[in-house]
């Protein structure tokens, strides 16, 4: 191989013709000058017409791509086997000075001595300890590698995504190793940037794109952030690990308090910090519409999840909020688990959760003269902005009223919630007995046979809200392939034996209750559930390379079959995010996706040769490679997905589902 450090290799036999003696091999092995040695794979496929003709690709089990900007070594550990150093690595430590403020990597070809899902690789990064075992081996998967310095006061934090090469590239696997943490300064000035619990900074110039390499060795990541030169003060902390945005307040010495703005992202497994000056609107907005003079500070955020403060060294810091007022804000503590303000009037506090939109329940307080005042809190969107309203309480208006009878002395009790005109002004429902679909190749062959049973669809529409519902009772497919090994491919794993119980335990069951009112200022839903029953899939090799080629849809971004490909970029850099945050924002009262389960059986029929498909783009061969390059047969895996809960989120519709896609990605 040229321009690289192997040797010549040996030879290896690819066609014994008509003698016994020698066999076909199915890997050709290279050495390096130290000797290691690495194992090329060897993949013979036959012409089709071609008399017998065939042809033999060479290639990589692993390429490795260096994006961490720092120097990589490797070692690979067979089952019950110590560690060896990876051949090929020597050049890596012979860089000149010079190179090492921003080191150019190359792809790397790694190999094990053999194949078992089993082997496990050990990374060094820089002068780091060695990492723990990792597996390159689950296409898709993204993961985050943490390795000790020599010191052990500090680490370095790395992210590892494993995918499936393009076109030429679909039988390598493609390794990347990103640092987890970069930061990139867009204020357009100097910042000085430092972990809350180190002494040590860095200077971020205007536009720099920075990875955090050797962090503190602490539970949670966090940074704190100061403009350069004498007196001047360090923000609070805030976590890096948050995905979303957050707002952290900065003052240079005698000057007013700016705004810096902190976009959290996660692609792939690096997530991404960009430094920004918000200069349009703050988080919140105060507003006062009230005769009474407020006094409000954010929470203790110093308190654990059982609810236990810890008050020692925290001070809070209190804002005036007169009469008829209106104030910007944002969070003190941005750092805080969970985070709510304390509002104060005569003595009578409240603490109110600024995430919450919607009307809370008012606040009864005496003033100085012993006149009993009522306050109203209201919490709203405008725009990207959520603001407190605060104003004198008015049955007539409010959506409480007064208990008739109350000897409560709190500010909450005596008040409930006026009856609400609840009765449907429209209904609509759709019941279908069933809907079947069959699946028809273009030779005219039929592959499957989809059974839905008792589809519902319900429309609920009051005054106040509107409620769609969808429910299926009964799912199932069919094989229809001759000679298939499964006849199923689709069915709920638990049966159930009276009809009472299949009416109370849909196969699927969707609801979303949307609130009518738009003066919050966002899309406000205040249910929205998705339930799936335990369900059993059974898959042989030949069904679904039936299914890919039935889904080669001309015009189709999948059906692209690009043979050459590409491997990497042209440059190893620490990497750029591509995403997009923007769009409506979504706010959840509840969104309750219920725990899920899939009990997987797949086998490989040998009939079909896995690696003589080229498209690497379609979903259905990206769930192919999993399960013939990492998994194999199987019989009854369970995959199990746990619940995910989310209660008063305001979130776009791309950053859901990013963070949706994470959370189950890491299941």
């Amino acid at each position: 191989m040229q321009d690289t450090v192997f040797k010549p290799s040996d030879f290896a036999i690819i066609n014994s013709g008509s003698s016994d003696d020698f066999k076909k091999e199915d890997r050709l092995l290279c050495k390096d000058a130290d000797g290691l040695q690495l194992n090329l794979k060897l993949h013979y496929h036959k012409v089709p017409d071609g008399g017998g003709a065939f042809r033999v690709t060479v290639y990589s089990p692993y390429i490795i791509l260096n994006k961490t900007g720092l120097d990589l070594q490797m070692r690979a550990k067979g089952f019950l086997q110590g560690a060896r150093p990876a051949a090929g690595q020597s050049t890596l430590s012979n860089r000149s000075r010079s190179d090492r403020d921003r080191p150019k990597a190359t792809p790397f070809m790694f190999s094990y001595g053999n194949d078992d899902h089993r082997n496990r690789a050990l990374l060094q990064i820089a002068d780091s300890e060695w990492s723990k075992p990792q597996s390159f081996d689950a296409i898709g998967s993204t993961a985050e590698v943490v390795l000790p310095s020599p010191s052990r006061n500090t680490e370095v934090h790395i992210g590892i995504t494993t995918e499936a090469g393009e076109g030429k590239y679909k039988m390598t696997k493609v390794v990347t190793l990103a640092p987890r943490f970069v930061l990139e300064n867009k204020l357009g000035e100097e910042i000085n940037v430092r972990e809350s619990s180190s002494s040590g900074f860095m200077t971020l110039k205007p536009g720099a794109h920075q990875p955090l390499h050797f962090m503190q060795k602490t539970a949670v990541k966090q940074l704190s952030l100061c403009h350069p030169g004498m007196n001047n003060q360090w923000t609070s902390p805030f976590n890096i690990s948050d995905i979303g945005t957050t707002h952290v307040k900065i003052a240079k010495a005698g000057q007013r308090q700016r705004l810096i703005r902190v976009e959290t992202l996660m692609e792939g497994a690096t997530i991404f910090l960009h430094l920004s000056l918000e200069t349009k609107n703050w988080p919140y907005q105060m507003r006062n519409e009230s005769d009474t003079e407020f006094t409000f500070y954010q929470a203790n955020p110093s308190l654990d999840d059982d609810g236990v403060e810890d008050r020692s060294g925290w001070r809070p810091i209190k804002y005036r909020l007169p009469a008829r007022s209106i104030m910007p804000y944002a969070w003190d503590f941005p750092a805080a688990k969970f985070r709510e303000i304390i509002i104060n009037a005569h003595g009578k506090e409240r603490h109110v959760k600024l995430a919450e939109i919607g009307n809370q329940i008012p606040m009864k307080f005496a003033t100085t003269s012993g006149q009993q005042k009522i306050i109203d809190i209201n919490v709203a969107a405008d725009g990207p902005t959520q603001t407190l309203i605060l104003s004198n309480f008015r049955q007539s208006k409010s959506l409480y009223r007064q208990k008739s009878k109350s000897g409560s002395r709190t500010s909450t009790d005596g008040f409930e919630v006026k009856d609400q005109e609840t009765t449907a002004t429209f209904r609509a429902q759709l019941k279908l007995s069933g809907i079947g679909v069959s699946l028809i190749n273009s030779q005219l062959k039929e592959l499957a046979y989809v059974t839905f049973r008792d589809v519902s669809l319900r429309y609920h529409d009051s005054p106040l809200q509107q409620t769609i519902s969808f429910s299926v009772k009964w799912i199932q497919i069919d094989n229809q392939l001759y000679g298939g090994l499964f006849p199923m491919i689709l069915y709920p794993s638990v049966v159930p034996k009276r009809a009472q119980e299949v009416d109370a335990h849909p196969s699927i069951h969707a609801m979303v209750t949307r609130v009518k009112d738009d003066s919050y200022g966002v899309l406000y839903i205040k249910y929205a559930t998705l339930l799936m029953q335990q369900m059993t899939i059974e898959l042989d090799e030949d069904f679904v390379y039936a299914v890919l080629d039935f889904s080669n849809i001309p015009g189709a971004a999948w059906s692209d079959t690009n043979e050459e490909g590409k491997l990497c970029d042209e440059e190893l850099d620490i990497p750029e995010p591509q995403q997009q945050q923007s769009g409506q924002d979504i706010y959840f009262e509840l969104l309750n996706i219920q725990p899920m389960q899939l009990d997987l059986s797949f086998m490989r029929t040998e009939r079909v040769n896995a690696e003589d498909k080229t498209s690497s783009r379609n979903p259905l061969m990206f769930f192919l490679n999993v399960m013939t390059m990492a998994i194999g047969n199987v019989n009854d895996a369970p995959i199990r997905l746990n619940a995910l809960m989310l209660d008063n989120v305001r979130v776009s519709v791309p950053a859901l589902t990013q963070n949706i896609s994470s959370h189950y990605s890491q299941e």
